[in-house]
């Protein structure tokens, strides 16, 4: 597991290549899937 920070929050990345992307205040914005399909909140 990693996070990192972005401009605009941060963006989590698990072991099968999953990113969740944050807010500045914690609230889940997006998903991205390994095949690179994002879903959006």
């Amino acid at each position: 597991m990693e996070v990192t920070p972005t401009a605009s929050g941060r963006t989590l990345k698990v072991a099968d290549s999953t990113q969740y992307a944050f807010d500045a205040a914690g609230r889940l914005l997006a998903l991205r899937d390994l095949a690179g399909n994002r879903t959006t909140l």
